[in-house]
């Protein structure tokens, strides 16, 4: 099972804009290879090995600048015969329909503490191998069957799982859960939560998309973040298992909320009391009031008032000195601990000799690269 799941649109990409240097590039080549041989046959050409190399390297040279024939000879020879004998049955599938009840399922198996993260992202890749395959009539005695070699790639990269993490380790946990069987040869395992359990059997029929969630091409390229980020969103309340809007960090629903943390007059945390300046009966907290029996707009005059008059009390004027202007000997006076030299007629007149003297350096600077005015 190849990890591409629209390949005629990918074809069309490739003959376009060429190949793109990534994780799948040897399985794109190989999709070429495939596709190209069969085009070559119908149009009447008998390919050869040594054609199809020959138009990989143009292609390559084209698209990828960093390319040399010489470097990737062994690579791509390898790719041309690893696909020779293969069909080309192009797959393409645009969106698929997931039950939410199969989903809730996963989450659930997640809530019960059966399974940590890493686990759900593969369960779930698996199950969406397994309707991959559904769909393109795979035989029976090798549906529920997965091979390590041909489904690295796709277990992989699509559950997006740690990378401290490897797939082989992950199998043998879920073996001891009991979610997976592996056969005594260990070259495949087979998924046993989708064989024993009822939720799956059913796949055959036609699904409403009201009762589905939908996931597109992208998605399914990456179905294990998918499944991780849905449980982030479609939280649902401890209580009365709502679904909860916006559920970042929240355990329950708002009326559940509301009934939880109901505001009590008689706790250690709230309290009624009649506020001394207004004469409103507010609940306040204990906390937050500081030991006063008033509301929170009267502490907060009260606690403004008390700050002027600290500030007030701490108050202290700046001293004034009285200084010599360094140009006309004039005596001028200052605050504090200011640093000015000159009074204020000859502080203007300094600014603008310094701003006659910055023009005219501009002016030289041009005259001397040859850019005023009326030069050729």
């Amino acid at each position: 099972m190849v990890g591409v799941l629209d390949e005629m649109e990918n074809i069309n990409n490739f003959i376009l804009y060429g190949f793109k240097y990534s994780k799948q590039w040897t399985l794109d080549m190989g999709l070429f290879v495939r596709w190209k041989k069969k085009d070559l046959i119908d149009v009447g050409i008998k390919p050869t090995k040594k054609m199809m190399r020959e138009i990989l390297n143009k292609k390559c040279e084209e698209s990828l600048l960093w390319f040399d024939e010489d470097d990737y000879f062994k690579k791509i020879k390898k790719v041309v015969d690893d696909n020779w004998n293969k069909e080309f049955n192009p797959i393409s599938i645009k969106k698929m329909l997931v039950p939410k009840e199969i989903i809730n399922w996963f989450i659930n198996e997640y809530k019960n503490r059966k399974i940590n993260k890493n686990e759900i992202k593969f369960l779930f890749t698996l199950y969406i191998g397994y309707r991959i395959k559904q769909c393109f009539n795979f035989k029976k005695e090798n549906l529920l069957k997965f091979y390590k070699d041909g489904d690295k790639a796709f277990l992989k990269n699509n559950s997006n799982i740690q990378k401290s993490m490897s797939i082989r380790k992950i199998i043998y946990l879920l073996f001891d859960k009991k979610y997976i069987y592996i056969e005594e040869n260990g070259s495949t395992f087979i998924c046993d939560f989708i064989k024993d359990n009822n939720l799956f059997n059913d796949m055959d029929e036609v699904l409403e998309e009201d009762k589905c969630e939908v996931l597109y091409t992208a998605d399914l390229y990456a179905c294990g973040d998918w499944i991780w980020k849905y449980m982030q969103v479609h939280k649902r309340c401890e209580v009365c298992g709502k679904l909860i809007e916006n559920s970042h960090n929240r355990k329950y629903c708002p009326e559940c909320a509301k009934k939880k943390y109901k505001y009590k007059e008689e706790t250690n945390y709230f309290k009624k009391i009649t506020c001394i300046d207004c004469g409103k009966a507010v609940v306040v907290s204990t906390k937050n009031n500081h030991g006063e029996d008033r509301c929170e707009e009267c502490s907060r005059k009260v606690h403004l008032n008390n700050m002027k008059e600290l500030n007030k009390d701490n108050y202290k004027p700046q001293e004034e000195k009285i200084i010599k202007c360094i140009d006309c000997g004039k005596e001028f006076t200052v605050k504090g601990n200011s640093k000015r030299t000159r009074c204020d007629d000859c502080y203007k007149e300094y600014v603008k000799k310094k701003d006659r003297e910055r023009k005219q350096k501009q002016r030289e600077f041009k005259n001397s690269r040859g850019d005023f005015k009326g030069s050729n």
